[in-house]
């Protein structure tokens, strides 16, 4: 049994009304820790539940394996007590973790990364290099993951030459109060070095791309992705992926970036033709060096679908398909991707022959017009 008492006071001269309370957290009491780069002592881990890494009762990170077995893993911390560190125009927080484990997972793990309030605040307002970027926020932080030979792995930047980065935007990183800090809770599927940042191309530099948000929503029988835009730099392209078990996706369409923005811009994508059953959407974000980030997964479920409109051939090859329909069809209309119309054609009877003439290759949308409604399938033109 928990309760809560909030007690509040005010200023009779002061008229602004209203109190919000919002993100209340319960945890056990668990400083994270302050003081000497150290490693945490090697101890299992397995099984599916949140696994502490702690000197003397302070925190530095914990792990969830999701029900994979890590075998004995250790966890490093350093930390830095100079300048705020910067590299390729990015600021870095002053701790940075290492997690070594003997198996590496095959699926995804979760990861808490335990920083305090004061190395958020001089992270935020760090000072010295103009061009750099930082966070607005504890909030706004991404996570940098280098991985290399165990020998760079060791809490520097100048030494990470022959791993490999990753990025994890700050959209996929959930920051949580905890007694006198945070931890960032994130998902990765290997381990590496740690590094706390607003993000980056190659892990180094300003973010590219920052989704505000990405919503999937049922419209009949078809599938509406919605997204947005914080930031937007160099940007190239949405790669939309659809999967019908959560693991492996497939390229079902793409949405041309509108270019360099900030704030950033608001985007659709309509899946005309989702699989019966659960279908899982992701986003891939290219930028024009050709980086990626990929977005959170969004679920719907499609149930008792049966289309009432057959294309063939299609892919589209030569210009000209044919429409057949249940019920008789009054008219077509061709969309591209985002839904911007191209043609009209009028219809009638059950199949229709159209011609679409030479279009770009890619993915497009026929709006189908029948008397008992409209439907959208999706043609791919080769």
């Amino acid at each position: 049994d928990v309760r809560f008492r909030f007690v509040l006071s005010s200023d009779v001269a002061v008229n602004y009304e209203g109190v919000g309370i919002d993100d209340i957290h319960i945890f056990d009491k668990a400083p994270v820790y302050v003081g000497a780069d150290t490693t945490v002592p090697s101890q299992n881990v397995s099984g599916n539940n949140w696994i502490d890494f702690n000197i003397n009762g302070n925190r530095i990170a914990s792990i969830n394996p999701n029900g994979q077995n890590l075998g004995s893993t250790s966890v490093s911390v350093y930390f830095n007590n100079g300048a705020v560190r910067t590299s390729n125009n990015q600021y870095y927080l002053d701790r940075n973790i290492v997690i070594q484990p003997t198996n590496q997972p095959t699926a995804d793990v979760g990861v808490r990364y335990y920083f305090t309030d004061s190395e958020a605040n001089r992270l935020i307002y760090a000072t010295g290099c103009p061009a750099c970027s930082g966070i607005y926020d504890a909030y706004d932080a991404g996570i940098t993951k280098f991985s290399g030979t165990l020998s760079e792995e060791n809490g520097t930047l100048a030494d990470n030459i022959t791993g490999l980065y990753n990025f994890i935007t700050p959209d996929s990183v959930s920051v949580i109060p905890n007694d006198n800090g945070y931890y960032a809770a994130f998902h990765v599927n290997s381990f590496s070095e740690f590094w706390i940042d607003s993000g980056g191309r190659s892990g180094l530099s300003p973010l590219l791309i920052t989704l505000a948000d990405f919503i999937a929503t049922k419209d009949n029988n078809n599938a509406m992705l919605n997204w947005t835009t914080i930031r937007e730099s160099d940007a190239n392209k949405f790669v939309i992926e659809r999967s019908s078990n959560g693991i492996n996706f497939t390229d079902i369409g793409e949405v041309a970036a509108m270019g360099n923005a900030n704030p950033g811009n608001a985007y659709r994508f309509i899946d005309a033709t989702p699989l019966p059953g659960i279908n899982y959407y992701r986003l891939r974000l290219v930028d024009n060096s050709n980086n990626v980030t990929y977005s959170l997964v969004r679920q719907l479920t499609f149930n008792n679908m049966v289309s009432a409109v057959k294309v063939f051939p299609n892919p589209v090859t030569q210009g000209t398909m044919t429409v057949s329909t249940a019920d008789e069809c009054r008219q077509i209309e061709l969309l591209d991707i985002i839904g911007q119309h191209l043609k009209t054609f009028a219809t009638s009877g059950f199949n229709t022959t159209i011609h679409i003439g030479k279009l770009p290759q890619g993915v497009y949308q026929l709006k189908v017009f029948t008397i008992s409604g409209i439907q959208t399938v999706s043609i791919n033109v080769e």
